[in-house]
């Protein structure tokens, strides 16, 4: 063993490049290293101190040369888990890499070579999976038809990594060769990743029937796999997450809650299964089932309040509507820019129901007000702003001209006659009552002689084309009501509490003459012909 060997021999902290004489003596040595048991120790040191190298390629062509010739996949993997994301040797080796990967992933006759190769061959991916690489030298690969024959340490590894390819670039290639692997020793494997396959299909679908076609085909997948091998805690737990969200849509709250308790035990054995070996490459699968359980959960607790009548909704309701309402972004294997996904699913029970209930967009506004402070801002105002939209014809133009109105019979011209007509009819006498309430919710803190003229003022609108809509009423029953304030407020105050000037606006002292007293000649070229008219007529 050389002087070099004994240093990265040490037990404790990884050496400097300066404890075993710089980088001249470790590139001297460079011949010997690679075939050294201690050339991984060598290699971290280089990719440590990469910044500071002054012969990078020397150092990106040693790790090559080791990696080429190294027995030990222990050591392949770990030095591999290091090259993928490291930038400096990925700027100079990067597509060397994948050449030497692709190579050795070619040799899986033995036990010992099919280990080494699946290694290689995920390496391969991880390079391809962030464009580092181009993908068509890996996709040759991994459509191998030799593959499902080869060692199941190859094979098991082959199926995962055919399973990650189809998710990120859903090539049919991909899928087909994944199908060979089923009636193989990994036949549980292939099941298993075949359902993740349409998942990720289904989670990325255009339109309803994509979506529900792609679950039925999961979940048979899923059915299968936990029937050739019931220790899959995996396939449970994605099989009743499914179940869930099924049963969300339809409405069927048993079902819905016995698929989220069979979740609830299938995550907590998977995570106990999980303990100790989770690869960090493939956290996003790990995130996505956590995800799953997460919308369960968000879809259990708005199930129960999605029937009952608006004006009985707690304010933590709207919480869980909001979370649901945006929960199919946080199961999505792809950016949120891409297809909806399973908002086709989750979205249209919870807008219908908020479409039933004109006056949740009341509710909510008051909510959103004082919202509290853990709450998504951004997420309950796009709510809102899609609730609008839903109640709002965009063909009615000019809202003051729309034939909506806050009572029953334009509520159904505001909203659609086909969605309220399921409604019962206690449902619509509190709709119309909570609509009519917010309305008169300013006029009951009058006196009672102002609100008999705001009565006999609304009386006379209630037919006006105009008024009917709510945004208008809204807006003049507030009018209204400033005005006979106004009114009240101007003349009822004491008269010492004015000039002469303002005389006209009380009634004489006793003994006063009862006509108007001749206000002064500035104050009457100050005030409008118009005004002078008015008060003299009173």
């Amino acid at each position: 063993m050389t002087q070099v060997e004994t240093v990265l021999a040490q037990a404790g902290d990884l050496p400097r490049l300066t404890d075993i004489g710089g980088e001249d003596v470790l590139w001297a040595q460079a011949d010997h290293l690679v075939t050294s048991p201690m050339w991984f120790r060598a290699a971290e040191i280089v990719l440590e101190e990469w910044d500071s190298l002054d012969h990078p390629d020397q150092a990106a062509a040693f790790i090559n040369r080791a990696l080429t010739t190294t027995a030990n996949p222990g050591i392949a993997g770990d030095i591999l888990d290091l090259l993928v994301e490291h930038p400096g040797y990925l700027q100079h080796a990067a597509n060397q890499l994948n050449s030497l990967a692709l190579e050795r992933s070619r040799h899986y006759d033995t036990v010992l070579e099919a280990e080494l190769a699946g290694i290689f061959l995920e390496a391969a991916l991880r390079l391809a999976l962030p464009g580092t690489t181009k993908r068509y030298g890996l996709l040759d690969r991994l459509v191998d038809p030799q593959a499902p024959t080869a060692p199941t340490t190859y094979a098991r590894r082959t199926v995962r990594a055919l399973a990650t390819a189809y998710e990120q670039w859903h090539e049919e290639d991909l899928l087909t060769a994944l199908g060979t692997f089923t009636g193989t020793a990994v036949h549980a494997d292939a099941l298993y990743e075949l359902a993740m396959c349409h998942l990720a299909d289904a989670l990325n679908a255009p339109d309803r029937p994509t979506l529900l076609q792609e679950f039925e085909s999961a979940q048979e997948l899923l059915q299968q796999a936990v029937e050739a091998d019931e220790d899959r805690p995996d396939a449970t737990a994605f099989l009743a997450a499914i179940t869930a969200a099924l049963a969300f849509d339809s409405g069927s709250t048993e079902d819905l809650n016995t698929a989220t308790e069979q979740l609830r035990r299938s995550l907590t054995e998977h995570a106990i299964w999980l303990k100790g070996t989770r690869t960090h490459w493939r956290a996003g699968r790990y995130d996505t089932e956590a995800a799953w359980y997460g919308l369960s959960i968000s879809l259990e607790q708005a199930n129960t309040h999605l029937d009952q009548p608006l004006t009985r909704w707690p304010g933590e309701t709207i919480q869980h509507i909001l979370a649901t309402y945006t929960a199919h972004r946080s199961v999505r294997l792809q950016p949120t820019s891409a297809a909806p996904g399973l908002q086709v699913l989750v979205a249209p029970r919870i807008e219908d129901a908020f479409v039933r209930r004109e006056g949740l967009r009341l509710h909510l506004r008051a909510l959103l007000t004082e919202a509290p402070d853990e709450w998504d801002p951004d997420a309950a105002h796009q709510l809102l702003q899609a609730v609008d939209e839903l109640l709002d014809d965009p063909a009615s133009g000019d809202p003051g001209k729309a034939p909506q109105a806050a009572t029953y019979p334009e509520l159904a011209a505001a909203v659609g006659s086909h969605v309220l007509a399921g409604l019962p009819t206690q449902m619509l006498e509190a709709l119309e009552g909570k609509l009519t309430d917010s309305d008169m919710a300013l006029a009951a803190r009058l006196p009672i002689a102002q609100q008999q003229i705001f009565h006999e003022v609304v009386d006379i609108l209630k037919d006006c084309p105009d008024f009917k809509h709510p945004a208008v009423r809204s807006d003049f029953i507030r009018l209204i009501t400033m005005t006979i304030r106004f009114l009240d407020n101007r003349t009822n105050r004491a008269r010492a509490h004015h000039t002469q000037r303002f005389s006209y606006l009380f009634a004489p002292n006793p003994g006063e003459s009862c006509r108007w007293r001749t206000p002064s000649r500035k104050t009457f070229r100050t005030t409008s012909t118009a005004t002078w008219r008015m008060s003299t007529s009173n």
